[in-house]
């Protein structure tokens, strides 16, 4: 495609593109043929001035040796428009036959561009009234060009969906509504149709209309197997969704390439109003079954969505005249295991989930037993077991005084607790990330630097650099291990049941040997230059890092400093912190006899 042909499609130039292409003028405008005044045939001024007119350069065109000029009519605005010439006039002294004339306009309508974009690619991708008429036009001159694609396989009609331009389609079907209809199937490069272009850039004045041309389009899948219903579910585009649900009625019905209903999709993501016009109009799609036999209800009680299941319960019980006793039927349905919402929601743990449902259901639907004899109560016991004495007590208390099953104690006492165990857990992989990006910097970074001969750090053969590398490495794997811990439990999808005491223990010790390493480090950068600072800095920071405190046994003397001994009874060796005592004994081994010496030779200089 040249570039004033390029030029003139983007900007709309009305002129260049009829008198190129051949394009048929408006209906509204007049052309006005003004031949030029000759003095020579004695024709007076006062004549001249009747019959010749002045115009602006820029709104005339020489053709044939005569001025033509297009004036607009009083219901258009248009400024000028143009004829191509006459092949057969005797006064045109261009050589080009008729034959090679519409053969030039076909070639130059049917040129791309360097991406592939025909003509009207170009004109419907701009969206304006103005573009329109041209496209409408071009397309009426040649028709193929509506099942052209582009380097991404896009047609024209791919464009006006993604921009929005409704106003184009409906004027191209209304010309040619065959040729419209069998385009609108055509699929991109990722496999998508005009529907799903739409659907995915939220034009829903686009989806109505595509929905008018062809109600099927809603259930054909791309190539990674989502249909324009699936993607406007998925996407929160309600209104997407009940314009395709409105033209057919059917696709409530639909299933998915999961196995799932529009119903199941809206509760798994918490599209709540999606939902409720669902069960609002069509109040038996509630009892539609995923292949797991799971209903709306079991959905949301996995993906934790308390605020759906209440409005989704709520709305169930206005449907009709049935809809209590079906709301209950449907909260306390079972799956293919026997499972009910309620022992979905009490295997994912969360308190807020559990107590909605256990609200909603009758007294005696709250002791429903799964296939291997649980109930709700007894998933959420094992949960909840070993988690910590402390609770494993008031457990223990809770089930002699109230029995094996939910009351309000149980949400209110049990469970509070355990409600910022999420928190918690970012926080300590927080405070792990945190150790392993300064421990990292750390190790690279040495006190004392580095030997521009031969790149050994200087201070690399003291006793106390070399305790420094250890605690820092010990520091770094220490919180890496915490971070792998969270993580691998997190994808296991077991978020909450999360070994929070192995991770908080391996991180709080990596965070004791991250103190020591700094005190370990500012003493080998200050033993050199003020060794009495740099004994109260490292003494100050192991004693910070290390939760036992050190015992002098006759400062200056010759016996070493002794640690706290190692605690031995069964309930201390279930503490979490027996790791650390072990670790920092480890570290802090290193460097004991370096800091007694230190110290006493520091005291009897003082002294003396």
């Amino acid at each position: 495609m040249d570039v004033d042909l390029f030029k003139a499609a983007i900007k709309g130039d009305s002129v260049v593109l009829e008198q190129r292409l051949g394009l048929p003028l408006d209906q509204n405008a007049i052309q006005v043929i003004i031949k030029p005044c000759d003095e020579s045939q004695g024709v007076n001024a006062e004549h001249q001035t009747h019959h010749c007119f002045s115009f602006p350069d820029s709104c005339c065109q020489v053709i044939g040796g005569a001025k033509h000029e297009t004036y607009p009519s009083e219901q258009s605005e248009r400024a000028d428009a143009e004829q191509p010439t006459d092949p057969n006039d005797p006064n045109d002294e261009s050589p080009i036959t008729e034959a090679e004339h519409q053969t030039r306009q076909s070639d130059l309508i049917s040129s791309t561009t360097r991406l592939g974009d025909t003509l009207l690619h170009l004109l419907i991708t701009e969206n304006s009234e103005r573009h329109n008429r041209l496209a409408l036009k071009v397309f009426l001159k040649d028709t193929s060009l509506l099942k052209a694609q582009n380097n991404k396989k896009e047609t024209p009609l791919h464009c006006a969906a993604k921009v929005g331009n409704d106003e184009i389609i409906r004027d191209l079907h209304q010309h040619q509504s065959e040729i419209v209809r069998e385009t609108l199937r055509e699929k991109n490069g990722n496999g998508d149709t005009a529907l799903h272009v739409a659907t995915s850039h939220d034009k829903q004045n686009v989806v109505r209309e595509l929905m008018k041309l062809d109600r099927e389009l809603a259930c054909i899948e791309n190539s990674q197997g989502f249909s324009p219903l699936y993607m406007a579910i998925v996407k929160g585009s309600t209104s997407a969704a009940k314009a395709m649900i409105v033209k057919d009625t059917t696709l409530v019905c639909t299933q998915f390439y999961d196995g799932m209903f529009p119903v199941h999709i809206a509760a798994r993501i918490g599209n709540i109003n999606l939902l409720l016009h669902l069960l609002g109009e069509y109040p038996d799609s509630a009892a539609l079954l995923d292949p797991c036999r799971r209903n709306f209800f079991h959905i949301a009680a996995e993906q934790m969505k308390t605020e759906v299941i209440t409005e989704a319960f709520d709305k169930l019980k206005q449907a009709n005249s049935g809809g209590g006793e079906m709301a209950q039927r449907m909260i306390n349905a079972r799956d293919f295991e026997g499972n009910t919402p309620l022992h979905i929601a009490a295997m994912k743990g969360h308190r807020y989930v559990m107590k909605s449902i256990w609200k909603k259901l009758d007294v005696g639907q709250r002791a429903v037993k799964n296939q291997e004899g649980q109930t709700a109560f007894d998933i959420s016991l094992v949960q909840l077991k070993n988690t910590n004495e402390v609770l494993d007590k008031k457990i223990k208390s809770y089930v002699e005084e109230e029995g094996s099953h939910f009351t309000k104690e149980w949400f209110e006492g049990i469970m509070e607790p355990q409600k910022n165990e999420q928190e918690r857990i970012q926080v300590t992989g927080l405070g792990s990330i945190f150790i392993v990006t300064a421990t990292f910097a750390a190790a690279f970074a040495v006190p004392g630097g580095y030997n521009p001969n031969d790149g050994t750090p200087l201070l690399g053969k003291r006793y106390i650099f070399k305790a420094f590398v250890f605690a820092n490495a010990s520091a770094f794997i220490l919180s890496l291990t915490s971070i792998f811990v969270l993580l691998s439990k997190y994808f296991q999808g077991n978020a909450r049941l999360v070994d929070f005491k192995l991770a908080s223990m391996l991180s709080f010790s990596a965070g004791n040997c991250m103190i020591a390493a700094f005190g370990l480090g500012s003493y080998v950068m200050l033993a050199s230059i003020t060794l009495p600072v740099a004994v109260v800095v490292l003494s100050g920071a192991l004693l910070f890092a290390t939760p036992f405190q050190f015992v002098f046994s006759g400062f200056g003397s010759s016996v070493p400093v002794t640690f706290v001994p190692i605690p031995t009874s069964a309930q201390q060796i279930r503490n979490p912190q027996l790791m650390v005592f072990r670790l920092n004994n480890l570290i802090f081994g290193l460097c004991e006899a370096r800091i007694v010496s230190t110290g006493t030779k520091v005291a009897r200089t003082t002294l003396s």
